[in-house]
This record gives structure tokens, C-alpha cells and sequence, in this order.
């Protein structure tokens, strides 16, 4: 079959490139996706940094048909070579095999993937993704259609969007183009709460996530020299960003049609507020050039608009880039110079800017809350948004790797039947739960309260112990 041909079964013989990432938390096991590539002639593992984010006891893949040999299915022992944790991206080194430690097993003739062009991928175009779906499918593949090729939000980097469904267990497979090249890699999904599997997909597109790679590889630790502007949370300008500067700013651009274009900053601080000419909220920054280099793009979620991490995030402290700046309060353009800082350890987490997929309800909330918005001493008011992930009918961004928990059992000097329950919680910005129960013999440790993340658009965490605990707990009392 020819490498041009779309056909799934053409893709599904790339299955071996893949693998099933299980990460051990001593507590928990997290189990997601991975594949294979190969850079300077050794092999790594990509995934997705939520997987392993935290302090794992021990990494392994499965393998199967290990080195094209037909029925040689191993377990590899991995370590993490390094992640970039707002991009949600890891790199891992495979090492030995779990059945024969020491065995110097090598990859020799393993199949790897290769990457693609994200940006010059077609919406519209078919695309694929093999995985783990539900921590109960290894290896199986499923198809879809590029929704977005560049998906500009307020999360940290430039993202990917696709159709096909998707399940807890499938972060970190590949997605891939009709000709088995690797165009981006499934990080989260967008759903309402208690959703656990969707066809609204996203992750990082080939162009960030192969630049990224190739920084932790040589870095041979963590990416977290990345630049920051000082900008953590904006909306593209659209209808109802739109809607709500107008509704602020009666004159803003009044008689422009060339309006839709740019980012609308939400929030800023250093060194944004300290520019050249400091930044303020509402300000909408339409391009952004690098004054250490040649490269400069329009900014927006429009054809030949992009996202500012394609430039910042792979620039350093102390590097400076030009903004151009449309300010609705005085209906002025300007440009503005920030030199970058690194990026800031506190954002510097998976989904550090999750909520992008709920700032058009921030908007339509404010709206019609108060439809005679104005300026007061000539400062407008600032956008104060509450935690919408909580809320009813709300879309969140929801990370999609598959958590099981291990569990003590009782020994009665007879057959030890163990019941695992994993229970189900569908977080935004954390891992989703999938609910299954499965009998087993071995001991496993106590459980410890299992907990949920919730972060907030403030890019703070907050902890909540899950409802089925508290009764518990009430009873034991009892």
C-alpha cells in the first residue's frame, strides 16, 4: 500500500511506533499514551507531561512486536529526560526491560515516527490517533477531521484541534496525517463536567511539540527557560470580545472594518506593566515582532493569525520583542518594547492558562450583568472571573489520562479477592477518572483520600476531597 494512501489500515500498521505509558505514584497508577521517535540516532518516548507531572516511582511503556519481531511484546523500564510543563509535553529514555532487568535490551530496529507540518496541515484534512482509549484498548486506532491546525486561545501555547473521539488513556497519542506523519499530540478535551470521552480534542500542534522535544533532549532536563510577556490571560478578538468593548467603549474603531485581529489582554503584570509604554487590561495587541531576530507575525485566532507562543517560547530572558497595541480606551495604536523574563514557576504547570475555552462565557456573563458598563476615572473596570469550571452546562479544558488506584486487601488465609474501585470524576485540568471495577490478589497500599484538581482562571490549584470519602468517613464516626 503507498504511503500517500489514507486508508486507516495503511495507518494502523504504524500501531508499533506507539505505546501505553504507565507511570507508578506509589498510590496510584496513571496510565496515558506515548510514541516512539528518534533524534540523533537514539530513541525516546513523547507524552504528555501530566502524566508523569509530580514525583513518579517508576515509568514503563508496552511494547509490542519490539524490533519488528513478530510476537515480542516487553515492558520497558523508562526515566523522564525532561518536560515542559505549560505545554504539557515529556520526554522519556527507554532503558531496560521489566521481565530481564539488566538484559542491555536495545532498540535497535524499533519503528519510530517521524513529524509533519502542522501548519501547513489542511482543515478539513483527515487525521488519526492511536492510543490506549480507555485505559482498556491498547493500541487502537481511531479517525477524525482537523477542526483547527493553530487553535489560538488563552492556554499557555499554540494548540491543535481535532474531531476524533477521544478517551480517558488517549494523552500523549500521536495524531497523524494521512501519511502516517506525526502533526500534533492529544493533550486534553473540551467537555462539560462528567464528560469523560469527546470529538472537541486538543494538544499540541508538530510545530511546538517538535521545537519543545528538541530543547528538553538537548537540555537533557526540564524546558524552563521559555520567555514570558508578562500576559497570562487574553481573548482572541471575535464577536463577543467585540460586543463587550463596544458595549464598554461606545467610539472604539467606530467606522473600521479591519477589526478583527488581535488578542485582547485579560490580565497583565510583569513586565508588561512596565514596557516602554506599559500594557493595560483591554489593550489589544495585534502583532508581535522579535527584535533579537527577523521574525514577526500578525496575533489572533483568524486565517494568518497566530498565537504569541510560536515567538516567546522559544526566546529567553532577557531577549526583547515589539508589540503593536490597539488601546479601545483612546481608540490609539501604538507600539510598545517588553524584555522577556522566564516563565514564571507558578504558571508552569499542565493547563497553566485553562480557561480559554470559558472566557466567551466570562464575556457573555459580564455582559449581561451590567449592559451599561463604563469607564470610571478613566480606568475601566477590571474582569474579576469567578471559577467556571464548577459550574453547570460550562465547557472546561479536561486532561485525558486514565487513573487507576490501588487498594489494601485482607488476608483471610484463604483466596484474597480484592474489588478496586476506581470512582468516577470528571476535573478540568486534571486527570479524568473512568469508572470500572476488577478483582485481583495482590496487596495493594492503603488508599489515601483521592482528591480532585480544580484550577481556576486564576492559575491557582485548589483541592477538594470527593464526596463518596466524606460519607465514609461520616459513617465511620457513626
Amino acid at each position: 500500500m503507498c504511503n500517500n494512501c489514507s486508508c486507516g489500515k495503511y495507518i494502523y500498521k504504524l500501531k508499533d511506533a506507539t505505546c501505553t505509558v504507565t507511570v507508578d505514584f506509589v498510590l496510584t497508577y496513571v496510565i496515558g499514551s506515548g510514541f516512539f521517535i528518534k533524534y540523533c540516532g537514539k530513541y525516546y518516548i513523547i507524552t504528555c507531561a501530566h502524566l508523569v507531572y509530580g514525583t513518579p516511582f517508576s515509568v514503563h511503556v508496552d511494547v509490542q512486536n519490539a524490533n519488528g519481531v513478530a510476537n515480542k511484546h516487553v515492558q520497558i523500564k523508562c526515566d523522564v529526560v525532561g518536560i515542559d510543563f505549560a505545554a504539557d509535553i515529556a520526554v522519556l529514555r527507554p532503558l531496560t526491560t521489566i521481565e530481564s532487568p539488566g538484559d542491555g535490551f536495545d532498540l535497535f530496529g524499533h519503528p519510530y515516527l517521524t513529524f509533519g507540518h502542522s501548519t501547513c496541515t489542511d482543515i478539513g484534512s483527515s487525521c488519526y490517533i492511536i492510543g490506549n482509549a480507555g485505559g482498556l484498548d491498547p493500541f487502537s486506532i481511531c479517525d477524525g477531521l482537523v477542526r483547527d491546525n493553530k487553535y489560538v486561545s488563552d492556554l499557555a501555547t499554540e494548540t491543535m484541534l481535532i474531531s476524533a473521539p477521544t478517551w480517558s488513556g488517549n494523552s500523549g497519542s500521536p495524531i497523524l496525517n494521512s501519511q502516517g506523519l506525526v502533526i500534533g499530540m492529544v493533550c486534553f478535551i473540551f467537555g462539560l463536567e462528567e464528560q469523560t470521552s469527546s470529538t472537541l480534542v486538543g494538544g499540541s500542534t508538530q510545530y511546538m511539540l517538535q521545537n519543545i522535544v528538541k530543547k528538553i533532549i538537548k537540555n537533557n532536563g526540564d524546558y524552563i527557560t521559555k520567555g514570558y510577556m508578562g500576559i497570562q490571560y487574553f481573548v482572541p478578538v471575535s464577536d463577543l470580545a467585540l460586543i463587550f468593548l463596544r458595549n464598554m467603549y461606545p467610539n472604539f474603531l467606530a467606522g473600521v472594518n479591519d477589526i478583527l485581529k488581535g488578542l485582547m489582554i485579560l490580565n497583565v503584570e510583569e513586565p508588561a506593566i512596565t514596557a516602554t509604554t506599559p500594557l493595560q487590561t483591554y489593550d489589544i495587541i495585534t502583532r508581535i515582532k522579535s527584535l533579537s531576530g527577523n521574525r514577526e507575525f500578525n496575533l489572533g485566532c483568524f486565517d494568518k493569525q497566530y498565537h504569541p507562543s510560536r515567538l516567546t517560547w522559544f526566546l529567553s530572558a532577557g531577549d526583547q520583542v515589539e508589540l503593536t497595541v490597539t488601546r479601545p480606551s483612546t481608540n490609539t495604536v501604538f507600539t510598545t518594547t517588553i524584555t522577556l523574563i522566564t516563565y514564571p514557576p507558578i504558571y508552569d504547570f499542565p493547563f497553566s492558562g485553562a480557561v480559554s475555552s470559558i472566557q466567551d462565557k466570562t464575556l457573555t456573563t459580564i455582559i449581561k450583568k451590567d449592559k451599561s458598563v463604563s469607564v470610571k476615572n478613566g480606568k475601566p473596570p477590571l474582569i474579576k472571573p469567578k471559577n467556571h469550571f464548577v459550574r453547570n452546562n460550562v465547557i472546561g479544558v479536561q486532561s485525558i489520562s486514565h487513573v487507576v488506584q490501588k487498594i489494601q486487601t485482607s488476608n483471610t488465609g484463604s483466596n484474597t479477592n480484592t474489588n478496586t474501585n476506581i470512582n468516577s470524576t470528571t476535573n478540568t485540568g486534571s486527570n479524568t477518572h473512568t469508572n470500572w471495577t476488577r478483582t485481583d490478589t495482590n496487596k495493594r497500599q492503603s488508599i489515601k483520600p483521592k482528591t480532585k484538581l480544580i484550577i481556576t482562571n486564576t492559575g491557582k490549584k485548589k483541592t477538594t476531597k470527593k464526596k463518596n470519602m466524606k460519607k465514609k468517613n461520616m459513617k465511620r464516626r457513626k
